[in-house]
């Protein structure tokens, strides 16, 4: 009976041992497995492995970010916050020895070469900065952020060509991933950044057909001007007057594209219609300006009043063209005076 027992206590320790070792094993392997799936899930967030948006450094230290990745310096989504919260508080040189210190340990991380082209950038060293950009897109052509910021440094370097390829580089990311959040962040930036590429190209179709894809309620004031810009090239005058028209309905105080609808009728030989659109440009800058109007002031409505005079002429009207002139005239000898006497005071 001894025996029995006591065989029958080693098969339950066996037992016990042998669920221990299967919950272990289960337990290790299960969250790797978890995460892989997760990670599989959620590819479109590869590009957003980073934050979008760091804490305002005037309110956080990066010394918290720093604790973080020292205690793991193989984690490079610790590593990020760390480095740009440095750059982001003026501390440009630990962000930059920091950063080179991560490159040499982890060739294979984009994001010390990102901190590296910001850096460089506050240095003004534009060539480095696009060759270290470049180097992070390399490493992980799916970070969006990279992808953005290197296009718009060639841009401003005025290699539009190549800002416009990595431009689309980067926009193929975002439609092969529509619904990741580095996608809703740098869409439209992107295009913003290839169709003013494509303008300074003179590819000014293109340029049109780029801003088009993004939904007129969406479009920036600066886009939508961009967009009237490509039609003024282009000599499309009923395309201009549409988009100009568009806009001013949620806009109608807007001068500049109130302008537009100028260039539109002269371009098509409506003068009167020009001339209507400068006097309502004119009663615009009227109900807005200042008691005084200094020389700078008065350069935008001396500029009206010098293409309404043009108008007049083309339709034979000397005599209002003199009056403009002659009340031009003499604004501008008062303001001067004015100007004069203030700045002596």
């Amino acid at each position: 009976a001894k025996s029995i027992c006591g065989e029958e206590r080693k098969l339950k320790n066996r037992s016990f041992t042998l669920m221990l070792f299967l919950t272990i094993v289960t337990l290790s392997f299960w969250p790797r497995e978890a995460a892989s799936k997760k990670h599989a899930a959620n590819e479109p967030l590869l590009s957003c492995e980073f934050p979008l948006s760091l804490p305002d450094p005037r309110f956080n230290s990066p010394s918290k970010y720093l604790e973080i990745y020292r205690r793991d310096l193989n984690n490079e989504t610790a590593f990020y916050p760390a480095a740009a919260c440095l750059t982001h508080s003026g501390k440009v040189a630990a962000a930059e020895k920091l950063s080179k210190e991560a490159s040499k340990d982890h060739p294979k991380w984009a994001s010390p070469y990102f901190i590296l082209a910001k850096t460089a950038e506050f240095a003004l060293e534009d060539e480095q900065a696009i060759a270290l950009y470049q180097r992070a897109v390399k490493l992980n052509p799916q970070w969006l952020q990279a992808g953005y910021d290197y296009a718009m440094a060639l841009k401003a370097y005025e290699n539009f060509k190549e800002a416009v390829t990595v431009a689309e580089a980067a926009l193929k990311i975002c439609d092969a991933y529509p619904e990741a959040k580095a996608t809703h962040k740098y869409k439209h930036l992107l295009r913003r950044c290839k169709a003013e590429s494509l303008y300074n190209l003179h590819d000014y179709n293109a340029a049109a057909l780029e801003i088009m894809k993004e939904p007129a309620d969406k479009r920036s004031q600066p886009v939508q001007k961009l967009l009237a810009q490509c039609y003024r090239e282009r000599k499309q005058w009923p395309k201009l007057l549409s988009c100009t028209s568009s806009y001013l309905k949620s806009h109608p105080q807007d001068e500049d594209f109130r302008f537009f609808f100028f260039l539109a009728y002269s371009g098509s030989g409506q003068w009167q219609k020009a001339i209507d659109d400068l006097t309502m440009n004119l009663r615009l800058y009227d109900a807005r300006k200042p008691k005084k109007l200094g020389l700078s002031e008065l350069y935008d409505k001396r500029e009206v009043r010098l293409l309404r005079a043009q108008l007049y002429d083309k339709l034979g009207k000397k005599d209002l063209a003199e009056k403009e002139r002659a009340i031009l005239n003499q604004q501008m000898g008062q303001t001067y005076k004015e100007t004069i006497f203030r700045a002596k005071q």
